[in-house]
């Protein structure tokens, strides 16, 4: 949200490009935090794992971009409220995605 704000009010840029290129970051963090903290991977070698997460991240990245353009360009809501929805909608998504499908644990 910081980054956001940053660019949106001394960059000048829109927020829906800003939303999108704070977005891009959090993928290179995301990934361990989930793996590791949130669902305890010992599985972080494996590249299909790998694989599942970017389409996960990929899903979320569309949502955001969509969740801003309309909120933002088309309803013209303010673009912190918009992010609120972003990240409400692509957290709720991602984690149950991460949870449901890249992380499942197998059942044995």
């Amino acid at each position: 949200l910081g980054l956001l704000v940053f660019q949106v009010e001394y960059l000048y840029i829109s927020p829906t490009l800003g939303s999108v290129l704070a977005y891009i970051p959090a993928f290179f963090l995301s990934y361990t935090l989930a793996s590791r903290w949130v669902f305890l991977s010992r599985h972080d070698k494996n590249v299909w794992l790998i694989y599942k997460y970017t389409t996960v991240v990929a899903i979320g990245f569309i949502w955001n971009m969509s969740i801003m353009y309309i909120t933002t360009e088309m309803l013209e809501w303010w673009y912190v409220y918009s992010q609120a929805l972003v990240f409400i909608v692509v957290g709720v998504n991602n984690f149950l995605l991460n949870m449901f499908w890249v992380f499942k644990k197998n059942e044995e």
